[in-house]
């Protein structure tokens, strides 16, 4: 663009030249009216759709079961587009930018609560067999806190903050419990190992 525009002196004394010149700016002036075109509709939609990604809840399973969070990647893209127009001088709609305010936050949110999903997965799978009656209890206490984040919370809630300082303290008692070898099992292990040491005698 710049070598055109700094060869375009130099074109205007030919014919070819001129009309080499009206295609440039009709080219130019037709990229800046798509570009306006796409901006209107893009500040169109994006509060609806910023609004309608917020309310979301902040959990989901899938068929598998998995618990996982619920932050597509609609509103990532949200987020970026938002800070790029920003950047370039665009007026930015007030929720869009909010939302884009709000990232660092929002990033905080999901890694926590993924850690969350991802230690109760770990409760369910390790959980020893002995010790299952006796931290039930628990693991039940982790899915009802975790419950409401498929159905009531959403990434308008205030209290996700207070839900995963309930979660975490719930699920490192929990994951501890699940996981600690049971008296029953060191008393049993102890026999066994003076019988094979008198046995090597």
């Amino acid at each position: 663009m710049l070598k055109l525009q700094t060869l375009q002196s130099m074109m205007q004394g030919t014919e070819e030249g001129q009309a080499a010149t009206k295609s440039y700016v009709a080219l130019g002036k037709s990229m800046r009216e798509f570009e306006n075109r796409l901006y209107k509709a893009w500040v169109a939609t994006i509060d609806p759709l910023a609004l309608s990604l917020l309310k979301r809840p902040i959990l989901k399973s899938p068929e598998s079961g998995k618990l996982v969070v619920n932050f597509g990647q609609e509103l990532v893209q949200l987020i970026r587009e938002t800070k790029y127009l920003d950047r370039l001088g665009f007026t930015v709609p007030e929720v869009a930018l909010n939302v884009a305010l709000q990232e660092e936050k929002f990033h905080q949110f999901v890694g926590s609560l993924q850690q969350m999903c991802d230690l109760m997965l770990n409760v369910r799978q390790s959980i020893d067999p002995a010790l299952h009656k006796l931290v039930a209890h628990k693991v039940l206490e982790l899915e009802d806190v975790l419950k409401p984040g498929l159905t009531a919370y959403n990434w308008n809630s205030l209290g996700i903050q207070v839900i995963l300082c309930i979660l975490f303290w719930l699920g490192r008692t929990s994951f501890r419990s699940a996981t600690r070898p049971s008296a029953c099992s060191r008393r049993t292990k102890r026999p066994l190992r003076r019988t094979s040491l008198q046995s090597m005698r």
